[in-house]
């Protein structure tokens, strides 16, 4: 095994953030002859390479790896007697580690400049030349134009509309009831703000997780012969199954069709491709003009927004838990650079970016909590050689 992969999996058991299938695959090396002078190996490495904080408090990296092991209780007996046999003396001799599972924080640097962070969910009360997190709010626009602030009204009924009536709860905005044949038929919007985050339940029970600067038009039911829908920016879907009534993601020129399935459509503006990314059941993607993929759980079809003939590509390497980090309350980055990880936190924490200077080239890795400050997001910076300035709504980015 390369030890690229095994330096990936060490870090990843450590942060609990490993799939199934990674955590099997590390369990299983770890039982190995060999596993026991490769790990020692690999993580006096990345000891060596680390690079201090002084704002953090040192925590000898034997005695935590070792909670590690008594806290597992899946992990094979054969697999710590390993562990517990790696050449130690020499490994905490290595004083710049920096491993705070207390607190939620493991930071190393290695060689390529790639940074890894885990940051707990306090709520950090923002203070001076600081930007609090996103949380839940949204605005529903009714059919008659009536535009109602979600967060800011009392939980219970609503509003009505014909047969329908919309439920407002804590987080969430439901619909109950269904048009007859012929009835009018109603179309609401719900728009999540830069710093926003809301959950809609739709008249057929499907449900929709709306993330930042993001918006849905809808009909209040689905009297119809198929179920449509128009998203703009990034939305999670769980739809109800009625094999009768096929549901439609309508998204910048491109169709989603599904029965019942769950997936997650990423088509903001300012993102280079439209990322379409299915968790259960099936999909079909299409476009007039391109030939339509249908979808397997763990594929993504990507659209390019970019110069030339529009094409959709199918990818099979997709990382579930990075594009479902949104809806979990995190962000999460795998080797991602600068430009993309910084239009996440342009959304959520409303602010602008500027590179006075050129865009870094380093990338990054790692989850961070939505819940905590802007200051907080930043300091991942801090430990590559990027600075970031925050000057009222405005962060500078210089190497």
């Amino acid at each position: 095994m390369e030890e690229a992969r095994i330096r990936y999996l060490v870090l990843g058991y450590m942060q609990e953030a490993l799939t199934a299938a990674e955590r099997s695959e590390f369990l299983a090396y770890t039982e190995k002859e060999e596993g026991s002078a490769v790990l020692s190996s690999v993580l006096e490495e990345m000891l060596r390479d680390a690079k201090p904080a002084a704002d953090f408090n040192h925590e000898p990296f034997q005695e935590v790896w070792q909670k590690i092991v008594a806290m597992d209780k899946g992990l094979p007996e054969r697999a710590k007697a390993n562990i517990r046999t790696l050449r130690w003396p020499r490994l905490v001799a290595a004083a710049s580690v920096i491993l705070l599972l207390a607190a939620g924080v493991l930071i190393w640097r290695n060689g390529d400049r790639q940074l890894v962070s885990v940051i707990p969910k306090p709520v950090l009360k923002a203070e001076n030349n600081d930007a609090a997190p996103g949380s839940r709010k949204a605005t529903l626009t009714l059919a008659d134009g009536t535009r109602m602030v979600l967060d800011s009204i009392a939980n219970g009924n609503a509003a009505k509309q014909g047969d329908v009536t919309v439920v407002k709860r804590d987080g969430l905005v439901a619909y109950k009831g269904e048009s007859g044949p012929g009835e009018r038929l109603y179309y609401n919007t719900i728009t999540v703000p830069r710093t926003g985050l809301y959950q809609l339940v739709l008249a057929d029970g499907s449900k929709v997780w709306l993330n930042a600067e993001s918006s849905l038009r809808f009909p209040v039911s689905f009297s119809g012969k198929d179920r449509r829908v128009e998203l703009m920016g990034e939305g999670y879907f769980e739809v109800a199954k009625n094999r009768e009534k096929p549901f439609h993601v309508m998204v910048s020129g491109m169709d989603v069709e599904v029965l019942g399935t769950h997936f997650n459509i990423n088509a903001y503006g300012d993102e280079p491709a439209i990322k379409t990314t299915l968790l259960e059941g099936s999909v079909k993607v299409s476009r007039p003009s391109i030939q339509p993929v249908e979808l397997k759980p763990g594929q993504q079809a990507s659209l390019s927004l970019q110069s030339g003939a529009p094409q959709i590509e199918v990818r099979t390497d997709v990382a579930i838990d990075e594009v479902m980090a949104w809806k979990n309350g995190n962000f999460k980055f795998n080797q991602t650079d600068i430009t993309t990880m910084m239009r996440q936190a342009q959304r959520w924490y409303d602010i602008t970016v500027t590179y006075p200077d050129g865009v870094p080239s380093d990338k990054f890795s790692g989850t961070i909590s939505r819940d905590v400050n802007l200051s907080q997001f930043l300091k991942i910076l801090d430990y590559s050689d990027v600075h970031a300035g925050i000057a009222g709504k405005t962060v500078t980015i210089k190497p």
